[in-house]
């Protein structure tokens, strides 16, 4: 095993000295640092913690004198956080495609306005590609999840290239000698096993980051007005080893020489999962299996922490909180920004932290679960009722004990009386309801939303009218999350495209009938656009339901009163969309075809119309031909009607 942690051509003694003097003090500037910033987010650490034990229902145990009371945990913040996520995730990633780009407003001719929008169509499907294979569903999932629980979610994207040795069968033809020695096909396949080293990934990359392993700066009120952030990550030294490698490979920092021996005498501190973790009484951490295993193989596979310090235009890279490995320029100079997505529930103006969802209702969840209690301790007092006894009489504490024709023996009657208890249960119900209600109306995850049954004295339109405020509330976070994540995502995700892909690729591009591959090639790529969900994620009406049916009624006038110029063609497509299928612009004619269709129809049309005018002479003729053949056929011709004269008879 090298003991040196170096990649690269091997420095003389003297430029080694005097690289490992630079990099001890780049080590003694960010440790500094990072101590400011771990100082400033310790005071939302204690918050986080309590909303993550109410999360996961946590109860802390109780003593022997109290281990007969009630101790349990109403689930009311994970029905919550559970119904503001799901609607969350469906908004922006219920269907395909996520997210749609546009060219960004300049000064263009429209041929290359055109141009522009066949660009903004292929990095869009390339981009929408990337985020299935980052399995997107699930990690905006575990995002959504942390940014309800914590006082910011954050996500990691980054540019992620990865070679791998695959096995795999190929086929070959078969080929013989024939008598004069020449090979010939005998038309048989021959599979092969054979191995080939071939990127397996090379594409951006999607991390969700713990709220324990991101600091922001302590003057900053977003990310972008942060001067610099601090992310950690736990690598194996294998990874730290083709880490330095690669950075030393692209030439734009400086990667500092670090003796192995003295990395593994120090401390990586904790993940932080483990932080919160074990705050109810469970832990991840299991050092001792590699960090002191005598297994030279095993210990190769101890994690250390680097610390990643983050500008617009800086990275460097700090080991277990002693070494600085690496200093340099940031690697992505197209999107020139921290390669992060931070939110917050709750925005507060001027303050990088903001509030989750459970810090708005954590007294009340602690409330209800305090009544409830409370209540089951009443139940149980009554059921199992209390006694006094007189000190001294020869009575049994057994014989206390309700049981059916039960008899305790007394000397008089008032040696033992029964304590009385009232039963408080009817009236807690309705306060722990109320509870129950001001928790969920502050968030607007009112009973509607979470499709449960609210109170039954509310008429339908009331209903509805609930429904409708609690889709406002949302529909403005969702604004504010598109502008502040999803258009930062795609961004990112874009710039980094347009930076690392350098040959030809295939993308799967999304038409309205179904999928088809094309060829890009950089320059598809190259661009500037503009990005925004692809969904009806930001439309007023959040609820499907009620969209179909006012689309309904909109299309069953329109079609009655034959407007002209309304395009029935996108209205049916918008018809088709509310519907929740995979795809389903593939029901629906192209543009291209609608048209010919039209034209088609128009053409049979008049093609009708010359025949008949050939026959005769237009609708007249027709008709004069209709009467002649009645005659043929025995039939009186009709007379014209007298509008004066009144017909007589009974009408049956």
């Amino acid at each position: 095993m090298t003991p040196n942690i170096y990649s690269g051509n091997i420095p003389l003694d003297n430029e080694k000295i005097q690289l490992e003097k630079e990099g001890s003090k780049k080590a003694q500037e960010l440790i500094s640092l990072f101590q400011s910033f771990d100082a400033y987010r310790k005071q939302w650490e204690e918050d986080a913690i309590r909303n993550y034990k109410l999360y996961r229902g946590w109860k802390e145990k109780l003593n022997e004198e109290q281990k007969h009371r009630s101790n349990l945990h109403i689930p009311r913040t994970y029905q919550i956080v559970d119904t503001i996520r799901s609607r969350f995730v469906n908004t922006f990633f219920g269907q395909r495609p996520y997210i749609e780009f546009t060219p960004a407003p300049q000064t263009m001719s429209i041929e290359n306005l055109e141009t522009a929008e066949d660009k903004a169509k292929v990095a869009s499907a390339l981009v929408d590609e990337q985020l299935d294979k980052n399995n997107i569903v699930a990690k905006y999932y575990d995002y959504i999840t942390q940014m309800l629980i914590f006082p910011s979610s954050v996500m990691g994207v980054g540019w992620r290239y990865e070679e791998k040795e695959i096995t795999r069968r190929v086929p070959q033809r078969e080929t013989r000698l024939n008598r004069m020695g020449q090979l010939y096909y005998t038309g048989e396949w021959n599979y092969n096993i054979m191995n080939s080293v071939e990127a397996i990934w090379d594409d951006n990359e999607i991390k969700n980051i713990d709220f324990f392993d991101f600091w922001p700066d302590p003057k900053g009120t977003d990310l972008d007005d942060c001067r610099g952030v601090f992310q950690r990550e736990f690598i194996t030294y294998e990874q730290l080893i083709e880490k330095l490698k690669f950075l030393n490979s692209i030439g734009l920092g400086t990667v500092y020489p670090v003796d192995y021996e003295e990395l593994m005498e120090t401390d990586a501190h904790q993940v932080g999962r483990e932080e919160r973790m074990s705050k109810i009484g469970k832990s991840t951490s299991m050092k001792a299996s590699y960090f002191d295993s005598d297994d030279s193989e095993l210990k190769a596979k101890s994690k250390f922490e680097l610390l990643h310090y983050w500008e617009d235009d800086r990275h460097a890279i700090l080991i277990n909180r002693t070494k600085c490995v690496y200093d340099g320029p940031s690697p992505y100079w197209r999107h020139h920004m921290k390669p992060f997505i931070v939110e917050s529930f709750d925005r507060i103006p001027n303050e990088f932290y903001g509030l989750s969802a459970i810090d708005v209702f954590a007294d009340l969840q602690e409330e209800e679960n305090a009544i409830h209690n409370q209540r089951n301790d009443n139940i149980n007092l009554v059921v199992n009722k209390m006694f006094k006894a007189r000190r001294g009489r020869d009575i049994d504490e057994s014989d206390l004990i309700s049981q059916p024709h039960g008899i305790i023996w007394v000397d008089q009657m008032d040696d033992v009386e029964l304590m009385p208890m009232d039963d408080v249960a009817s009236s807690s119900f309705s306060q722990q309801a109320e509870v129950a209600r001001a928790a969920e109306q502050s968030v607007g995850a009112t009973p509607i939303v979470q499709g449960a049954e609210g109170r039954s004295d509310k008429t339908a339109t009331e209903a509805m009218e609930l429904s409708s405020n609690a889709g406002q509330r949302f529909s403005v976070k969702t604004k504010v999350m598109n502008y502040k994540g999803i258009k930062r995502l795609a961004a990112i995700m874009d710039g980094n495209n347009q930076q690392f892909i350098a040959g030809d690729r295939l993308v799967r591009i999304l038409p309205e009938e179904g999928r088809k591959w094309r060829w890009a090639n950089p320059g598809n790529l190259i661009g500037e656009f503009d990005y925004r969900p692809a969904g009806s994620a930001l439309d007023p009406t959040v609820n499907k339901e009620v969209q179909r049916e006012q689309l309904s009624h909109m299309m069953q006038f329109l079609f009655e009163a034959q407007i002209p110029f309304i395009k029935y063609h996108e209205l049916i497509k918008e018809w088709i969309n509310s519907f929740d299928f995979e795809h389903a612009n593939k029901f629906v004619m192209s543009a291209e075809e609608w048209q010919a269709k039209q034209q088609e129809m128009q053409q049979e049309a008049m093609m009708q119309e010359q025949q008949m005018g050939a026959e005769g002479r237009g609708p007249q003729a027709g008709q004069a031909a209709a009467a002649q053949e009645g005659a043929a056929r025995g039939r009186r011709p009709q007379s014209p009607r007298n509008p004066r004269r009144r017909e007589r008879g009974n009408i049956r």
